[in-house]
């Protein structure tokens, strides 16, 4: 009788984030997961400690330490045998540590895994160390990239997702593909800018002092788009890159990260959240990627020891409306709703009712802006939002967004104000309500809405 067992993965860990969520997918994706790390004199014992409590936390079949005696490469930056290099200019690339150690050792990694792969009758190797790309060498000789890409091909490996029989992630667009000499010249133009003879304002700005321009420059974005102008957005979506590549070159400029790491980061991540397209699994449509995107972000936040709430993940800092349009939309998948649009509808209505209930009739009755009591105030300010979020809930059943909902309502209100304006004289000064609401009436049959 024939075994009937769950394939095997080799998952190469050590102790980082990444190797924890391999290690999380590799399993999610129903493989029996084999942890290896390497001892191979490291600076700190404490990679091998957080790899083998990774390794347990997330559930590997076995984890295996493989000791390595890599002497005869000539030592490591990352080991206690030898100084760190600094400051080393072009010339002096291959003196004391080769640059090119990290390929070379990852190397003796990867055929250890490999062999390790033979013996287990592994189909598949997932590698949460950065062993198969390296962009970040660029002294790395051609013969030796043949060899590696000829080495890793059994497996059909990539950066931190393999699988037998997957696509796999696409070859890079070609050197001459002109949106990629585009972004060189823009990139430049960037380092130029933060260079000893760049702009001052430029140099001057930090991660921090970007933040409200990253925000700026997407809504004007967002704007461009709505509006439907393909001149516009392209300017626009230009300024957003810029903005981007700026903070990169910033974090750069403090030894944090490059633009190169957030492309990676990137790229892996929509590789690792996309196993129907750069994996061997199936979707049925839209839903079921959706539902699989937010399957595979809860395990990799579990792998990192990180909130795993089904509402986790949404940025507090978007706009309410928005912020509650995400966040109904993952209470609906994690299956806390309505059980059709009336009952969201209901929930309106509920708390309609329930703000005109603490609202004071001599409140409704005033004039001007009424002054509230402090306890009343609380209890409306509590009963308006309830109303304001059910709302938003609504148009989330309705596959509407709110936020967008709430901008275009904006833009129909400002159009019609401005239009009752210029009737009006270009300004509300000295008329009255009923000459007010006549202009608006007419405003809304002027800017096509009679509604």
């Amino acid at each position: 009788m024939t075994e009937n067992r769950q394939p095997r993965a080799v998952c190469l860990v050590s102790g980082g984030m990444d190797s924890a969520v391999v290690l999380a997918e590799a399993i999610a994706a129903g493989f029996d997961a084999y942890a290896l790390s390497f001892r191979y004199g490291q600076r700190h014992a404490v990679e091998l400690e957080a790899a083998a409590r990774v390794a347990e936390a997330v559930g590997a079949t076995e984890h295996r330490t493989v000791t390595v005696d890599l002497s005869a490469l000539g030592g490591s930056a990352l080991t206690a045998a030898i100084d760190v290099p600094k400051d080393r200019d072009e010339a002096e690339i291959g003196a004391g540590v080769p640059a090119t150690y990290v390929p070379a050792r990852n190397t003796v990694f990867l055929a250890v895994a490999l062999g390790w792969a033979e013996v287990l009758g592994a189909t598949a190797l997932f590698c949460g160390v950065n062993a198969v790309a390296y962009s970040g060498y660029p002294d790395c000789r051609p013969e030796f990239l043949r060899a590696f890409e000829a080495l890793r091909t059994p497996l059909n490996m990539s950066d931190q997702h393999a699988a037998e029989g997957a696509i796999g992630v696409p070859d890079p667009v070609a050197a001459d593909d002109p949106r990629l000499s585009a972004v060189a010249r823009l990139l430049a133009i960037v380092d130029v800018l933060r260079g000893p003879d760049g702009c001052p304002w430029d140099r001057e700005q930090t991660e921090a002092s970007m933040a409200p321009h990253l925000v700026e420059e997407a809504h004007e974005l967002v704007e461009a788009i709505e509006e439907a102008g393909a001149e516009a957005s392209a300017a626009e979506a230009g300024d957003c890159l810029v903005a981007l590549l700026l903070v990169c070159r910033i974090a750069e400029d403090g030894a944090r990260y490059d633009v190169g790491a957030a492309a990676r980061a990137a790229s892996d991540k929509l590789v690792r959240r996309h196993p129907h397209v750069f994996g061997d699994e199936a979707a049925s449509g839209s839903g079921e990627v959706l539902g699989r995107w937010e399957d595979i972000k809860r395990a990799e936040r579990e792998a990192a020891g990180e909130d795993t709430s089904a509402l986790a993940g949404i940025p507090r800092g978007l706009p309410a409306l928005q912020r509650a349009g995400r966040t109904c939309q993952k209470a609906v998948a994690a299956g806390f709703h309505w059980k059709d649009a009336r009952g969201a509808l209901g929930k309106v209505e509920e708390e309609l009712a329930e703000l005109v209930e603490v609202l004071p009739e001599e409140a409704l009755a005033e004039s001007a802006r009424p002054e509230l009591d402090e306890d009343v105030r609380e209890r409306v300010e509590h009963e308006l939002g309830d109303l304001l979020m059910a709302t938003a809930f609504l148009g989330g059943y309705l596959r509407l967004d709110p936020e967008a909902l709430c901008r275009a309502a904006l833009r129909r209100f400002e159009a019609r104000f401005r239009d009752m304006e210029t009737q009006l004289g270009g300004s509300l000064a000295g008329h009255d309500l009923d000459a007010m609401m006549s202009a608006w009436v007419r405003a809304k049959e002027t800017t096509g809405d009679a509604r």
